[in-house]
């Protein structure tokens, strides 16, 4: 793909030297494709499909590992998992709970979970948790993407007991954020360089 990096980079003015995110770089494919807009220079069918397949391998590359699960998502699954705690005991009131998020928050939560993403989240993609009791007063969990059931691997199937659940991804909560994301006293910081689009 790298030659495809290079020539988008020269159609979209973008000097070869700028780091290049293929997940950002398809997002804005499916932004202007859902938006009716024109595309950018050199972006045809094939096109829009390698970014895709480059995109989704990029997010599920990243986040193959635990450290990554934990400093990537880790703080966001502990909400979630709060949540359902919550209602579990009784604190938590609220019937539903929406978060607004990106394609960029939805498939690493499906990556962080181990759910397959074999296709980088179309626009206006969402993961939904449901929690479940029967009639003894088990709690259970249930993922879904798009609206299709998923089977948390560690899970027997669709329908999780909230504690396997937890054990699942309390692994990938940090207990001190600050202190594992630090390298010799010193944070890791993500660059972004700012481009600017002709289009």
């Amino acid at each position: 793909v790298r030659p495809l990096e290079l020539r988008l980079k020269q159609q979209w003015q973008i000097p070869s030297t700028a780091k290049w995110d293929w997940a950002s770089s398809f997002s804005l494919v499916q932004c202007l494709d859902a938006e009716k807009l024109p595309m950018p220079p050199a972006v045809d069918a094939a096109t829009t499909q390698t970014l895709n397949e480059a995109a989704t391998f990029e997010v599920n590359y990243f986040y193959m590992t635990t450290l990554a699960r934990r400093l990537g998502f880790g703080r966001l699954l502990s909400v979630l998992l709060g949540n359902m705690r919550g209602a579990q005991n009784g604190r938590n009131q609220y019937k539903y709970q929406l978060y607004s998020a990106h394609d960029t928050t939805v498939a690493p939560l499906l990556a962080s979970l181990s759910v397959p993403c074999s296709t980088y989240p179309p626009f206006a993609a969402n993961v939904r948790l449901e929690t479940f009791t029967n009639a003894t007063n088990n709690w259970f969990v249930r993922v879904l993407y798009q609206g299709a059931p998923q089977v948390v691997p560690g899970c027997p199937s669709e329908f999780c007991l909230l504690d396997t659940f937890a054990s699942i991804v309390q692994p990938l909560i940090p207990t001190n954020y600050a202190a594992e994301c630090s390298m010799h006293g010193r944070h890791y910081a993500h660059e972004h360089d700012a481009a600017t689009h002709p289009w």
